[in-house]
């Protein structure tokens, strides 16, 4: 129990640091956040917060700049992580025999719709 306090705990400093750096860079921040969000790292309703933070009181411009930037990083974000996952195959068939890989796929064509 004492180890899930302790990340459970490191992962809010985590996120508040996070928080703290994409509030101090404005749309950079807002764009490595989106990054980290589609891509490895899950922030849960993030960005919209941020975009919310960062947006009141500023011109219709400078909205559409935050929204941008997050799209931009979410657009990126997903192209890491597919970029990975075409690149990871290889490895996963070296480091996985075929017969489970096989059973995986029956496993997956028979839970589609």
């Amino acid at each position: 129990m004492f180890l899930l306090e302790g990340f459970v705990h490191s992962l809010r400093f985590f996120l508040g640091k996070l928080y703290l750096i994409a509030v101090t860079l404005g749309g950079p921040g807002l764009f490595f956040i989106a990054v980290a969000d589609s891509s490895f790292l899950s922030v849960p309703e993030g960005n919209d917060f941020l975009i919310v933070v960062l947006s009141t009181g500023q011109t219709w411009e400078r909205m559409t700049y935050y929204v941008v930037m997050t799209i931009l990083g979410s657009v990126c974000g997903c192209s890491l992580l597919y970029l990975v996952g075409q690149r990871g195959g290889g490895f996963v068939h070296r480091r996985i025999r075929e017969d489970n890989i096989q059973e995986f796929k029956k496993m997956y064509q028979n839970e589609k719709p």
